[in-house]
């Protein structure tokens, strides 16, 4: 009796066994399925005109999917859109569908939507100082956008740079002094009191000299605006061609970069791409915006 039991027992755990073995590459493929679920994506946020300064949050494989998703329903409505008026809807909604993921930098809802979609009003209501100065002035003759609404994501080639670097101390004293008194009521009173003069340049592309070939690199992604000009947008690869400045890089080399939006007020969140880049998504209003596919000809160097 006992020796039958224990033949039934070794019966059913070897059938238990198999069945196990049979099991595992399933059970393994779900564990990878939880495990790519769970992964970890870290985005920076930076808020360009408020006190929000950089944060980081991190989300995970799926939100990551469901974050880009929205970028790709962002750019499909714009592509839609005729007026100022469509265009700052989407960009509220944009705005509403951020803060679910945390990806507005500190701000309140209702801050960040002003912000991304008045913040224009701001800077025609400090123009006086870009006449006064006569920065980044190409004249009459030429295809881009000012005061505008401004939307897009770029690959590569794309930076921030604080306009004052170029200009100094003064004009940033000056140009703070100014953006207080410029700031509307019904901004003001939506928290947009907290503006600092933290305005961005935004540079499209560069080019490293060299005696024998110049390096060139392109921004890569595309741009859509909205202003003065009607609805202007790029697609591509394309080179800033407001400004451009030169930065050393070493002893002997510098490389030459090119603007091609200026005073950026807005939220820019930096997506990793791969171990060595990242993608740029940007929303705001900008004092001028003009891009091109070739590399710049005639520009007036800062």
């Amino acid at each position: 009796m006992k020796k039958g039991l224990f033949r039934k027992g070794l019966v059913i755990g070897i059938i238990l066994f198999l069945i196990g073995v049979s099991l595992a590459p399933s059970i393994n493929a779900y564990i990878s399925k939880i495990s790519l679920d769970d992964e970890i994506i870290e985005y920076t946020i930076e808020i360009c005109g408020m006190n929000g300064g950089k944060q980081k949050v991190t989300l995970t494989q799926r939100e990551t999917k469901e974050v880009e998703s929205l970028f790709d329903s962002v750019t499909e409505r714009l592509n839609k859109t005729e007026t100022r008026e469509e265009a700052e809807d989407i960009f509220e909604d944009a705005v509403l569908e951020l803060d679910k993921y945390g990806l507005l930098g500190g701000l309140t809802v209702k801050q960040a939507q002003n912000l991304v979609t008045k913040g224009y009003q701001i800077i025609k209501n400090i123009d006086f100082l870009y006449k006064l100065l006569d920065i980044n002035n190409n004249g009459l003759n030429w295809d881009g956008n000012r005061y505008c609404l401004i939307y897009g994501e770029v690959n590569e080639g794309c930076q921030f740079y604080s306009p004052f670097i170029k200009y100094g101390k003064f004009v940033d004293f000056f140009l703070a002094i100014s953006l207080i008194r410029a700031i509307p009521w019904d901004l003001a009173r939506n928290g947009i009191s907290t503006v600092t003069p933290t305005f961005a340049d935004i540079v499209f592309g560069l080019k490293i000299p060299r005696p024998d070939e110049d390096l060139l690199f392109p921004a890569q992604g595309f741009i859509w605006t909205i202003g003065t000009k009607g609805i202007r947008e790029w697609n591509g690869s394309f080179f800033g061609q407001i400004a451009d400045f030169s930065v050393k890089i070493g002893p002997v080399m510098s490389k030459v970069s090119y603007i091609g939006a200026t005073w950026f007020l807005g939220i820019k969140i930096l997506i990793p791409s791969n171990e060595d880049s990242h993608k740029t998504w940007l929303i705001g209003s900008a004092q001028q915006v003009y891009l091109d596919y070739r590399i710049p000809g005639f520009l007036v160097t800062c």
